[in-house]
């Protein structure tokens, strides 16, 4: 069953539930099966779980509308609401006990440290997740928490200790048969060939994932899956098929709102233009990522888009304004 069938199941079963306390329990079963899939049609469900929080006088439910919105604000950049409510969730699943929630906010707020380039505090939160997840023998949790893990790794260039988490996530996944975790699995194997130059290897992981992606019609994950494919063709100098994937992933990602994704994209769609001899549209895709990452916080994007800014001038053999981005990215970098 695909991850569409499985939220059309569940919105069956919202529909024929009564119950206010049952309806709120359904809810937050329907948002789980949306984690992930960023989708601005999930905020009604969060809304009503607010709502039936309220009338119930039920906190815990008001702790996992928080917890919910603060993915949906992480995945549209809005990283200082994000904090807020994972840090709000938090204090609400702490005061009852409730491991899992606990879990699960720190968990979040890694991710919103790692869209951050903040490695360090990520993994800090990542470390208290798996720590519970383990405690309460939550499987899943614990690959999911690998996974996140190694992508902080591969961030820092440690590349087998990256590999190992992956490979341990893997091998859980495949025991619980999860299709979506296994495609996420794959897909963060391929970034680690890629960022050690097997393009080969990187290639063969993001199609593994690509292909489950499509067959669940995850859109933000086909999404990512055409951006790290253009990223392969890139590295190997086939241009227009790198742009070719690059403006697939777009089109997604401007109806998904997906600016996480698209303050990288801009910049690769830039780098591809440079690469052709078209300066003009290579700076107005490597401008559009400053603007992006300026409204997500990221110094490290916005170094590596006046770095490329810098590289264009260069190319242009306009001294001036190379030596000034470039510059520009050194200061942003300390």
């Amino acid at each position: 069953m695909t991850r569409q069938e499985e939220i059309e199941q569940v919105k069956i079963k919202l529909e024929q539930t009564t119950n206010e306390r049952e309806q709120a329990e359904v809810l937050v079963e329907l948002l789980w099966k949306y984690a992930g899939l960023y989708n601005l049609n999930v905020q009604d469900y969060i809304d009503n779980l607010f709502s039936l929080a309220k009338r119930i006088h039920e906190p815990i439910y008001e702790a996992w509308g928080l917890f919910f919105q603060a993915n949906q604000n992480r995945l549209a950049g809005e990283q200082a609401k994000a904090l807020d409510r994972s840090h709000r969730a938090l204090s609400s699943f702490t005061a009852v006990n409730h491991v899992k929630g606990m879990a699960l906010c720190y968990g979040n707020l890694g991710l919103i440290y790692f869209d951050q380039s903040n490695y360090f505090d990520s993994i800090k939160n990542h470390s208290a997740a798996l720590a519970l997840k383990k405690e309460i023998g939550d499987e899943a949790g614990v690959a999911n928490t690998y996974i996140n893990m190694a992508r902080c790794d591969v961030a820092l260039g440690n590349y087998p200790e990256s590999l190992q988490y992956y490979f341990n996530a893997l091998k859980i996944l495949i025991e619980l048969g999860d299709r979506h975790g296994i495609a996420i699995c794959h897909r963060n194997i391929g970034v680690n060939y890629f960022e050690q130059g097997n393009y080969t290897e990187a290639l063969k992981n993001f199609v593994l994932a690509q292909k489950q992606h499509e067959e669940d019609n995850n859109q933000l994950g086909i999404s990512v899956g055409y951006q790290n494919i253009g990223n392969v063709y890139l590295k190997q100098g086939k241009i227009s098929e790198a742009l070719d994937n690059y403006y697939k992933s777009l089109k997604i990602k401007k109806e998904l709102n997906d600016k996480n994704g698209m303050v990288t994209l801009y910049n690769s769609i830039g780098t591809a233009y440079g690469l052709q001899g078209n300066y003009e549209q290579a700076l107005k895709y490597h401008f559009a990522s400053i603007q992006i990452a300026g409204l997500l916080g990221s110094k490290e994007y916005i170094g590596d888009a006046y770095h490329e800014i810098g590289n264009v001038y260069l190319a242009q053999k306009d001294y001036t304004n190379a030596l000034k981005y470039l510059t520009l990215s050194t200061e942003v970098a300390t």
